[in-house]
């Protein structure tokens, strides 16, 4: 029975060690804590940070139940703001793990996740008895989780600007549509639909104007700077619950959370303005022209993407240093996609 088990464990390790993003090497690991230890629950709990503040988002949980084939079964994305218990807190602030105990009194291992030496991710596990050997055994799996967690951050991240890559994009996007799909659909008591959480999602494709000249004019470590900057009004202008990417190039892609699209006009506008009146070392100004789009479940990545290039290359055909909303456009008529075929110098 012991070897079994012990197999059953190098097996479910070997598993996590052949994830490839973020979201599977985090099921990867609730399988392997809830298989290890027979435990009643397992938590991911993340720090986010939204309009509203800072808050804690229970992301994934794994609970026993003797119903499923496996033992347990799963709950994915469910996005349940959490406040953590002092002894979480101080799990944070301190970034050790501990055993605590539950609010009815029963065992748990707490266990924290660090990114650049801040914690932003909480594994909770609740057990059936306090167990010192269970409790290094979980530690162990957690660090295995983080240096592997480590290595697929680095994959995702683009090696000049540190944003995330083009690589990640439709992970990040699809994870995005799945969370939305799931709060558009909750239904209250009575079978109603629930009212409408906000989560509404746009896509922006960003674009540094003139930025070939920049590159002949100066330079490709001077242009590499320029990037670098850009990257940085970025980081600084949007919130850290945005998703930033580096598309290729002079071309970026923020992913944001707004109510309508006249808020994300704004939240965009806002950094267009940004850029436009920061220094730049050895340049009068830069500016960069925006095309956005709303993210809509039914519509292919690639679809969205093509719209707010769309949108984008309306801008650099209108003047550059601007923000154009291609669902506006679409309206007034105005045909970007006549835009993608014209001999104008849009960059």
């Amino acid at each position: 029975m012991r070897d079994s088990r012990t197999s059953e464990l190098v097996e479910s390790i070997v598993q996590i060690s052949r994830q490839k993003n973020g979201d599977d090497l985090r099921l990867s690991l609730l399988k392997t804590v809830m298989e290890a230890l027979d435990a009643n629950t397992t938590r991911f709990l993340r720090h986010v940070r939204a309009r509203g503040g800072q808050s804690w988002l229970e992301d994934f949980q794994a609970l026993r139940s003797a119903s499923s084939l496996n033992g347990y079964e799963l709950k994915l994305f469910s996005s349940a703001t959490v406040s953590l218990s002092e002894p979480m807190q101080h799990c944070v602030e301190t970034g050790l793990p501990l055993q605590s105990a539950g609010a009815d009194g029963s065992p748990l291992f707490i266990h924290p996740v660090a990114d650049g030496g801040i914690v932003h991710e909480l594994i909770v596990v609740e057990v059936s008895r306090h167990n010192d050997n269970d409790f290094r055994l979980t530690k162990a799996i957690v660090q295995l989780y983080q240096n592997y967690l480590d290595l697929v951050r680095a994959t995702e991240r683009d090696t000049l600007t540190g944003l995330l890559n083009r690589r990640s994009l439709e992970t990040s996007v699809s994870r995005l549509m799945y969370s939305a799909a799931r709060h558009s659909s909750r239904r209250g008591p009575e079978g109603q639909r629930l009212a409408d959480a906000g989560e509404r999602y746009w896509l922006a494709v960003i674009d540094i104007d003139h930025f070939k000249r920049v590159n002949d004019s100066f330079g490709h470590l001077f242009g590499d700077e320029v990037l670098l900057l850009v990257a940085r009004v970025m980081q600084q202008c949007f919130r850290a619950d945005d998703l930033l990417f580096r598309y290729g190039g002079e071309e970026f892609i923020v992913i944001l959370q707004a109510h309508s699209a006249a808020e994300a006009h704004a939240a965009l506008e806002r950094y267009r303005q940004q850029v436009s009146s920061y220094r730049f070392p050895q340049l009068e100004r830069v500016t960069v022209s925006i095309g956005f789009v709303e993210l809509k479940s039914e519509v292919l990545m690639s679809e969205a993407v093509g719209h707010a290039d769309q949108a984008l290359y309306h801008a650099k055909a209108h003047g550059r240093d601007q923000v154009c909303d291609y669902a506006q456009l679409v309206q007034q008529h105005a045909a970007p996609t006549a835009l993608l075929n014209s001999a104008v110098d849009l960059f």
